[in-house]
């Protein structure tokens, strides 16, 4: 498990093998099966490194078919299902040994203004009367900062 917020967001990284295909690394650990977070977020993160920066994700599901193998990457499959206008959707299948174990299917949404019908929750600890427009651009900074290109470039290794 990431004992900090560096090692963390290097678990989080993927390898890019081609266009829409990542390989995610296992941290070295205990445990008999993958933590299906990692997998959620690691399937989150493909998806994401798909999509035009101008979209946020606004709705996810998740299947656990299977246990994952702590000792083998897992691949990750991204499938470009729609790409319109204001949506955009990605499916992705997590493998290993050949067989699926999870599914994941992303949508994302381009940020419009326009009418609401839904109070935005403060979950970002915005203060009271932000507009929404602030609330996007933070929005989107946290979105930057999960997809952004991880502390390895630096050091010479690409994703590519």
């Amino acid at each position: 498990m990431p004992g900090s917020v560096e090692e963390l967001v290097e678990l989080l990284d993927l390898e890019a093998i081609e266009d829409n295909l990542f390989r995610g690394t296992q941290p070295d650990t205990s445990l008999q099966r993958v933590f299906g977070g990692q997998v959620a977020a690691h399937a989150l993160v493909a998806a994401s490194r798909t999509v035009p920066e101008e979209y946020g994700v606004h709705s996810l599901h998740s299947y656990f078919l299977r246990p994952g193998d702590v000792k083998v990457p897992i691949v990750y499959d991204v499938d470009p299902l729609r790409d319109g206008r204001s949506f955009v959707t990605r499916r992705v299948v997590a493998r290993q040994h050949g067989r699926p174990i999870y599914f994941q299917t992303a949508s994302y949404q381009k940020h419009e203004e326009g009418f609401e019908h839904q109070e935005v929750a403060n979950i970002l600890g915005i203060a009271e009367g932000t507009s929404k427009s602030q609330v996007h651009k933070a929005r989107m900074k946290i979105r930057e900062y999960l997809v952004a290109a991880p502390p390895l470039e630096a050091a010479g290794r690409s994703r590519a």
